[in-house]
C-alpha cells in the first residue's frame, strides 16, 4: 500500500505522457534557431573590415562604462551623449549588476569639436523629469533637432521589482546641458515595454517610428502621437527596429536600424541595416545586414552629416564603449541604391 501511494505522489508531478515538455520544446526551438544563426552571422558582413573607419570612443570617468552614443549638429562641432548605468552587460545577453534591487543609470553630454575632440562633458540634468508622479530614469537618448531646439527620444524605465520593469517612449527638450520640457508618449498597444523609437522630423513635422520592418510611424502633435501610418506587431516581436534618427539624404530619409537579437555560438549578435524612406514617408529600400565594428553587440543611436565624403556614425558596442566612427558614404553606396 506504502508502495502504491508514494508511486502514486510522484505521478502526480511527473509529466503526463500525452502532454509535451513544453521547456525541453522552447530549449530545442532556442538550440535549432542559434544553429540556423550561425552561418547567418559568420556571412554578414562588417563594414569596419570593408571600410576605413577606425573607431573614436568618449573618454569616460563615471565609475561604470559609457555606451550607445548619439550625436546632433551645432554651429562649432557636435553635442553628444552617452549613457552609463550599473548594470553590465556580458557577450551571451546576460547582465550582472552589484545590487539587483540598486539600479543607477545617468546620461552624459559631450560638446565636441568637428573632429570629434571633446571640449566640455557634464551630466545631463534630469531633475524635471524625476520630479514627475512617474519617475524613472531615461535610457538610450536619440537626440535630434526640431523647431530650432535639441530634443532627445528614450525610455523612461522604471522598475517594478529585482527582475521586471516598466518602459515607455519620452519626449526631452535640452537646453544648456539640463532637461526643460518633457511629454511622456504611452504604449499605443498598451505594452509594458517600449523600446527603441526614432524621430524624424519632415519640415515643421515630427514623426516617431515604432517600427521599422513593419513600417510603423506616429505623429507627435499637440503633446500625444497620432497614429499616420502602418500599424505595428503584436506583441514584442519586432523584425527590425531603431536605430538612429532619420536624416535627409539625398532627396529620401536615412537610418541605420538594428534587427532582432540572434543567438549563436553561446552569444548574443544585433546585426543592422540601412533603411531608406521617400518623401512621403514610404519604404523605399531596408539593406542587407551588416556589422559596424564586430560581430556581437552594437546599437547605432546618431547619424549626422559630416562632410562632403562622409557621416558621422555614433553606436555603442557591447553596451561597454561609446564610439563614433567616420562612415564613408560609399559604404552607404554600397549597400543602398540611392
Amino acid at each position: 500500500m506504502r508502495f502504491r501511494l508514494v508511486r502514486s505522489a510522484l505521478n502526480l508531478f511527473a509529466p503526463a505522457p500525452d502532454k509535451p515538455d513544453r521547456k525541453a520544446a522552447k530549449r530545442a526551438a532556442r538550440e535549432a534557431a542559434a544553429a540556423a544563426n550561425a552561418p547567418i552571422v559568420a556571412a554578414t558582413p562588417v563594414l569596419r573590415d570593408m571600410f576605413d573607419m577606425a573607431p573614436h570612443y568618449l573618454p569616460c570617468d563615471e565609475p561604470f562604462p559609457l555606451f550607445n552614443t548619439a550625436a546632433i549638429g551645432t554651429r562649432t562641432g557636435f553635442l553628444m551623449l552617452a549613457r552609463s548605468c550599473n548594470t553590465l552587460c556580458r557577450n551571451d545577453g546576460t547582465y550582472i549588476h552589484p545590487e539587483p534591487s540598486q539600479r543607477t543609470s545617468v546620461n552624459v553630454l559631450f560638446e565636441t569639436d568637428r573632429a570629434g575632440q571633446v571640449a566640455n562633458r557634464q551630466r545631463l540634468d534630469d531633475s524635471l523629469l524625476q520630479a514627475a508622479p512617474e519617475a524613472g530614469a531615461i535610457e538610450d537618448i536619440r537626440l535630434f533637432a526640431w523647431r530650432g531646439a535639441i530634443w532627445g527620444l528614450g525610455a523612461r524605465v522604471r522598475w517594478l521589482d529585482a527582475t521586471r520593469y516598466r518602459a515607455d517612449q519620452v519626449l526631452v527638450q535640452i537646453e544648456a546641458g539640463r532637461i526643460v520640457e518633457f511629454h511622456p508618449i504611452p504604449s499605443p498597444g498598451g505594452a509594458r515595454i517600449e523600446k527603441n523609437w526614432v524621430p524624424l522630423v519632415a519640415g515643421d513635422d515630427l514623426f516617431l517610428a515604432q517600427s521599422l520592418a513593419p513600417l510603423c510611424l506616429h505623429r507627435f502633435e499637440g503633446g500625444r502621437i497620432v497614429a499616420h501610418k502602418g500599424t505595428a506587431p503584436a506583441g514584442r516581436e519586432f523584425p527590425v527596429r531603431g536605430g538612429t534618427p532619420f536624416i535627409p539624404f539625398r532627396g529620401h530619409y536615412l537610418s541605420l536600424a538594428h534587427q532582432a537579437p540572434r543567438r549563436a555560438n553561446g552569444k548574443i549578435y544585433y546585426l543592422h541595416q540601412f533603411v531608406l524612406l521617400d518623401d512621403r514617408l514610404d519604404l523605399v529600400e531596408m539593406s542587407d545586414p551588416f556589422f559596424i565594428q564586430r560581430r556581437g553587440i552594437e546599437f547605432a543611436c546618431g547619424l549626422q552629416p559630416l562632410d562632403a565624403e562622409a557621416l558621422l556614425l555614433t553606436y555603442g558596442v557591447s553596451d561597454r564603449r561609446a564610439a563614433h566612427v567616420r562612415l564613408p558614404i560609399r559604404a552607404i553606396e554600397r549597400f543602398c541604391v540611392i
